[in-house]
């Protein structure tokens, strides 16, 4: 009977880290809960490789089943080997879990820990590194030398970003370290008096938050800035016909919201055009300038770039190429780089080549200084990639694959809760731009929508 206990708390816990995912608009508070049913587990036995790899493999395989969906979806008719790469990555991870415990596992036999806290502290390290190893290394399996952002256990409270006030200070990892100690204290010490310093704790923390946190008020620029998230692709329409309709959708816009002065498009909205044929954008066409900034792809000699584009009254300002490749949809690690999976995921296209450049701050209009993010670089990376102050990262999103699939809306709402993890740990403002959303974020977490058509 311990042993059904035993297995059934593990698949608890793996279901309440998946569905903290999945259904984050509702359950994001099970990414608080789910430690718990973990270490109870341990209470009739000790956990070793195999019980690390189950329960890995649950959290991981349903937290990111989206993925899974996207995978096939890109691959097509061979949608089985979408299918088995993902699984791949799944056990990759999951190996790793059940190495994490194995060792605890070892440590704990070696030295004969029979202590309840010394049990649940060498758990909750090796909970710690598996954690950590999602978030920076996971995908180490095709040569990309970091992890899964989304992966992060603590992702789903940036629904409530008044919980994340102390982030900036601790960091992400420092606050899941808090919250596994704390997890442990409240499983080992649970007497009344603990209770009463439990409680005394949470009412201190959220005092704290009220003081460091506060939200900032609706910017008074924001009718201003405005989002159109269309894609105009080159197919058997000419440059001049896709620029048309461009043009007319632009203009729609601004006289539906007169007060503009700066559209933002996603990325990858203009692809296939050329600097030439963004002339016509300007005051002739459009009944006024105004700043535009969009995705698109720039051809060389090296190869083709993921670009964002700043133009001014149709006249070109700044450019910046992508600095990070997503793996499968832009480019392929060592392990896939092959003829059959060139052809699979690529066909007669090139994959991106990514860009060493140094972010660069451009004023645009009265916003002050302004970086161009072009999707995963703003969720991949750990810091800013850009040197010295600016007022506001312009993040330009991809996020048009997920609408496709039924199953994987809900990365809509993981990209978006990152990237106000980011506006929190980094204290930035944000002007996040995607398919699917259009938000002003503040330093805070706080999302103020913006005028979008």
């Amino acid at each position: 009977m311990k042993n059904i206990y035993h297995w059934l708390l593990l698949i608890v816990s793996a279901h309440a880290y998946a569905c903290a995912f999945v259904c984050n608009a509702y359950l994001w508070w099970l990414s608080l809960l789910f430690l718990f049913p973990f270490f109870l587990a341990l209470n009739y036995s000790s956990l070793s490789f195999i019980h690390g790899f189950v329960w890995a493999f649950i959290a991981v395989f349903y937290a990111m089943s989206g993925l899974f969906f996207v995978l096939m979806g890109i691959s097509g008719d061979a949608w089985i080997v979408g299918f088995c790469l993902g699984l791949l990555m799944v056990l990759f991870c999951s190996v790793c879990g059940g190495i994490v415990m194995m060792c605890a596992h070892m440590v704990i036999k070696k030295y004969a820990i029979v202590s309840v806290g010394l049990r649940y502290s060498v758990y909750g390290i090796a909970l710690f590194v598996f954690f950590w190893f999602l978030d920076s290394h996971c995908l180490l399996l095709v040569g990309l030398p970091e992890g899964c952002p989304l992966l992060y256990p603590l992702l789903p409270l940036a629904h409530q970003p008044s919980l994340l006030w102390i982030v900036p200070y601790s960091g992400a990892m420092g606050l899941l370290l808090m919250v596994i100690g704390i997890t442990i204290c409240m499983m080992i010490y649970h007497t009344w008096r603990w209770c009463l310093l439990y409680s005394l704790f949470f009412v201190v923390y959220y005092e704290l938050s009220c003081v460091f946190y506060v939200p900032a008020e609706r910017p008074m620029d924001m009718p201003r800035i405005g989002a159109v998230p269309c894609m105009m692709r080159l197919t058997s329409q000419s440059a001049d016909c896709v620029m048309q309709m461009i043009t007319r959708r632009l203009k729609n816009f601004l006289i539906r919201y007169p007060s503009t002065e700066i559209v933002v498009m996603p990325e990858s909205s203009l692809n296939g055009l050329t600097e030439k044929d963004f002339r016509c954008l300007n005051h002739e066409s459009l009944g006024k300038p105004i700043h535009i900034i969009f995705g698109s792809e720039r051809v060389t000699d090296q190869g083709l770039y993921n670009t964002a584009y700043y133009l001014y009254n149709g006249e070109l300002r700044y450019y910046c190429d992508k600095q990070h490749a997503v793996v499968m949809t832009e480019q392929l690690g060592w392990f896939l780089d092959t003829p059959f999976f060139r052809e699979l995921y690529f066909n007669k296209a090139e994959q991106i080549v990514t860009s060493r450049d140094c972010k660069q701050r451009i004023v645009v209009g009265d916003l002050g200084a302004c970086v161009l993010y072009i999707c995963s670089e703003l969720f991949s990376a750990k810091r800013c990639l850009h040197q010295g102050e600016c007022d506001i990262i312009i993040a330009l999103v991809n996020d048009l694959s997920f609408s496709l699939y039924m199953h994987a809306e809900y990365i809509h709402e993981l990209l978006l809760l990152l990237a106000q993890y980011k506006a929190i740990i980094w204290r930035q403002n944000i002007v996040y731009i995607s398919y699917h959303y259009a938000f002003f974020i503040d330093t805070h977490g706080i999302c103020h929508a913006l005028n979008n058509g």
